[in-house]
């Protein structure tokens, strides 16, 4: 397998997926989107008042996460004026007392509120006491561990509804790792290239599929396999040391690495973009008739 790569810029490579082999051919570079193309108002599927509010999700990929990633979700749940809930429970943990050392960093932030909500049943995840906090969050993070495990206990419980309900009210969702992949409905439970387990995830992201540790632990064969899968799905892989921020139609860029985007094609083709630290882009109507198909737009950086 071949890929094209650049610093900085997007860069299109049209792949051709074979259901057997998942055999992956490049053609020539095309240009990213015209600006004439209109943007769609929400094509990764966020909760749907989440545009007009200006609700927000950060994706990070895992390891080793800079500083500035943390300060912009701090930023987006409103600061000092923030009350930020961390939900750990993707791992195991051995005690309450483990998880509150594992999350004291977030104290520097000095929210007007740090919680942490660590339910261990989804009983527990249905009940009016466990969503009393988070229906008052402005910012709520989604820790690392196993996204099996996070998706068995919220998915479909109240509590997904209520995560739902903070990005529509203008709230943001970050989550890394395991946090990151549970975040679109299409979940990658595990597997490795073609054999993949597909699971129901926490819907942040209706049609969009979310891989994390992307470059690092060689994940675009298992990326592309889930696309196939679903062809009416963004594909979204996120670097170690790296997020991606949806915001509506855009999405940006922060951290230390590389950010790739599938979008399928006709004929089970899609194209690959890269985008690299920094670098903002937009969806643009690919011009379908279904109007269900994008391409992305390289937007200047500030």
């Amino acid at each position: 397998m071949k890929l094209i790569t650049a610093r900085p810029g997007i860069v299109v490579g049209l792949v051709r997926l074979l259901v057997a082999a998942l055999l992956v051919t490049s053609t020539p570079i095309t240009h990213a989107a015209s600006p004439e193309k209109v943007a769609p108002a929400n094509p990764l599927g966020l909760p749907a008042k989440a545009v007009e509010t200006g609700g927000s999700l950060i994706i990070c990929g895992g390891g080793r996460t800079p500083v500035s990633v943390y300060d912009e979700f701090a930023r987006l749940a409103g600061g000092k004026s923030a009350k930020i809930v961390i939900i750990p429970s993707a791992y195991k943990y051995s005690s309450t007392l483990v998880v509150k050392q594992r999350y004291a960093g977030w104290s520097r932030y000095e929210p007007k509120a740090l919680d942490v909500l660590d339910a261990q049943s989804r009983d527990m995840a249905d009940g009016a006491a466990f969503n009393k906090k988070l229906e008052e969050a402005t910012g709520v993070w989604l820790g690392g561990g196993f996204q099996s495990r996070l998706a068995a206990i919220y998915a479909g419980t109240k509590a997904e509804a209520t995560l739902r309900a903070i990005v529509e009210r203008g709230g943001v969702i970050g989550g890394i790792s395991a946090g990151a992949a549970a975040m679109s409905r299409v979940m990658i439970r595990s597997g490795r290239d073609e054999e993949i387990v597909i699971d129901r995830g926490l819907g942040l992201l209706e049609m969009a599929i979310v891989d994390q540790h992307f470059t690092q632990r060689k994940r675009l064969k298992r990326l592309l396999t889930a696309v196939e899968q679903h062809q009416d799905k963004v594909g979204i892989g996120v670097d170690e040391g790296t997020a991606v921020v949806v915001e509506g139609s855009r999405v940006r860029v922060i951290g230390s690495h590389n950010a790739t985007v599938v979008l399928s094609r006709p004929n089970k083709e899609v194209s690959l973009h890269t985008l690299a630290a920094s670098e903002r882009a937009d969806f643009v109507a690919a011009g379908d008739a279904a109007g269900k198909r994008f391409d992305l737009r390289r937007l200047a950086e500030k």
